[in-house]
């Protein structure tokens, strides 16, 4: 079991031991744990105690903090357009636990129908993961698309950005994924405020923020879709223009377009599976190299807490080989000068080299996927930026990978493989270093258009096709919304002459709210009729008798009749 001692010496090295982990375990230990570790340290380390004690404070801070809080945070859904769906409390970080129970609650208002959820979460990737692996009798995945927002997929993998972008996926349209963030905007606000108060309060203050953000959304719902329809109906028409004079000058049809769209999805849909497996003497030959570094690295320690867990290691690689030993049948244990001990070597690291070899032509083809992407987008820009972090570690990954294969000492006496590689090899994920491991073929069709016109192409089409499919969707909720206004209207007329002995002041106010859904309607249906045709829409409303505007005489009675008004300014 490793000491206090070797964790004082860790936070002062800062090196070898992983900040997450060291963190972790400080968070774990008891009040009593800490005062000893910081004892220590000042008995061992006197010169650097007051870094030492200010780290472990400022750990030991944020264990404290994080302990006092009844409620961490909120986590929270809204629909496409901003309007509140379903919010909870959070007592611990931002689990995927929260995420599930807001799903489910999706699915069970669905379950029954043919309705399909879209649902944009900003670790879609992790989510789905997680669902395929812990499957769930009650949770039906198949009715549900997950995808990540539009400005958070620039912070992940390039796989993600095929995967998982709104851009790539049918059935979105042009979502964006991040009216959350606006509305957590607008929010934000009432955080200084709920910090102090009790839970009860604290709830019906962010309940009234989130009613009022609603019924603003609400309010402007036509304004909102009408915009949504011009601007899904300008990238069509440009995005349709732009794609044809593009076909006539490089000599493409769509269906190519869409070939290299439906090859790219399926590269990163590719694991690692095809891999050939390790025979078991070559897995004794690797134990073996492990054994023979872990001596190594056992006789240059002086630390006696490192020899200790050296050694252990080493106990078990000895125990696991001897059962191979067993396996395989071999009386005798092999030495690096064995005939049969290097041509199984050379296997080995044959293998190696070409997994390295398939890795890296991954990782090339992320490369110049992010290469191509920073390009739509000038310097100084928060994507831009982001994309230039994403950059520079896909090729800082790459460089590791080259380094591990010129490591190797396989001596490639067939000519198929390099001894040695450089950055000009790997480049270009269409090298024919990749073909001869089976890489690198994934588009063998108009070989003449750059890679960078050929993403620009795939680009387009995508957004077109996404244009399309807002117009369409835009189309729906423009006559869902007309139906939703009809119906309503109808009810608040019902209600207003179904009870004769309803009160005055109730009573003037469902005239009032039908009056302003009759004119709310009629402004919908005058703004949508521009771009739609509303013809199955209802048009009764015109039909029914109608309600007169209510003065303000007489809403100064329904202030005075209501008794809830006067709870309401006293709380």
């Amino acid at each position: 079991m490793v000491t206090l001692d070797w964790y004082a010496r860790k936070i002062l090295e800062k090196v070898h031991y992983h900040p997450s982990m060291l963190k972790e375990f400080l968070l774990k230990m008891t009040k009593s744990e800490e005062l000893t570790l910081k004892d220590r340290v000042m008995r061992k380390f006197p010169e650097q105690r007051i870094a030492a004690i200010s780290k472990l404070a400022q750990i030991s801070g944020q264990k404290n903090k994080a302990a006092n809080l009844d409620v961490t945070g909120v986590f929270g859904s809204c629909c496409r357009h901003g309007v509140p769906h379903t919010f909870i409390n959070m007592h611990k970080g931002e689990g995927l636990g929260y995420s599930l129970y807001v799903l489910d609650k999706l699915l069970e208002q669905v379950r029954g129908s043919d309705v399909k959820l879209h649902v944009l979460y900003d670790i879609a990737c992790i989510l789905e993961k997680h669902i395929k692996g812990k499957a769930d009798a009650t949770r039906n995945v198949d009715d549900v698309s997950l995808a990540v927002p539009i400005f958070h997929i620039y912070g992940h993998k390039s796989s993600c950005h095929v995967r998982y972008s709104t851009r790539w996926l049918p059935g979105f349209g042009l979502t964006d994924g991040e009216e959350m963030e606006r509305m957590w905007a607008f929010m934000r606000r009432f955080s200084f405020t709920t910090k102090e108060m009790t839970p009860s309060h604290r709830i019906d203050l962010l309940t009234d923020g989130l009613l009022h953000y609603r019924r603003r959304k609400v309010s402007d719902i036509d304004l909102t879709l009408a915009r949504n329809f011009e601007k899904a109906r300008s990238i069509s028409e440009s995005t349709k223009v732009d794609l044809e004079a593009a076909q006539r000058i490089l000599h493409v049809t769509v269906s190519d377009i869409d070939e290299w769209i439906t090859a790219e999805k399926e590269h990163f849909h590719v694991t690692n599976e095809a891999d050939e497996p390790m025979t078991k003497e070559e897995k004794y030959v690797l134990l073996l190299q492990s054994i023979d570094s872990i001596t190594q690295s056992l006789c240059e320690c002086e630390d006696a807490d490192a020899r200790n867990g050296f050694s252990q290691q080493l106990n078990r690689l000895k125990a696991e080989a001897k059962r191979h030993e067993r396996d395989i049948g071999i009386n005798r244990r092999w030495q690096k000068m064995d005939q049969i001990f290097k041509v199984h070597q050379m296997s080995l690291e044959r293998k190696k080299k070409e997994k390295i070899l398939m890795q890296l032509h991954k990782q090339a083809m992320d490369y110049r996927f992010i290469q191509n992407l920073q390009k739509k987008y000038s310097d100084g820009q928060a994507i831009a930026n982001r994309l230039v972090k994403n950059l520079l570690r896909a090729s800082k990954n790459m460089k590791r990978s080259i380094s591990d294969f010129n490591k190797s000492n396989f001596t490639n006496r067939s000519g198929n493989l390099p001894d040695q590689l450089s950055w000009s090899d790997i480049c270009d994920p269409m090298a024919e270093l990749f073909k001869k491991v089976g890489c690198g073929s994934q588009v063998t069709m108009n070989d003449h258009i750059p890679t960078t016109e050929r993403q620009h192409l795939m680009d387009a089409r995508n957004r077109m096709l996404r244009a399309e499919e807002e117009l369409q969707i835009t189309e729906c909720e423009m006559l869902s919304v007309l139906n939703a206004l009809s119906e309503e209207y109808d009810l608040l007329v019902a209600a207003t002459g179904s009870n004769p002995v309803m009160q005055k002041g109730l009573l003037l106010a469902l005239k009032k709210k039908a009056c302003n859904t009759r004119i709310q309607f009629s402004e919908a249906h005058n703004l949508f009729s521009k771009y739609i045709s509303t013809s199955a829409v209802p048009h009764h409303l015109k039909h029914h008798m109608p309600i007169r505007e209510v003065t303000e005489q007489e809403m100064d009675v329904v202030e005075l009749d209501d008794p809830d008004e006067d709870s309401d300014e006293e709380s």
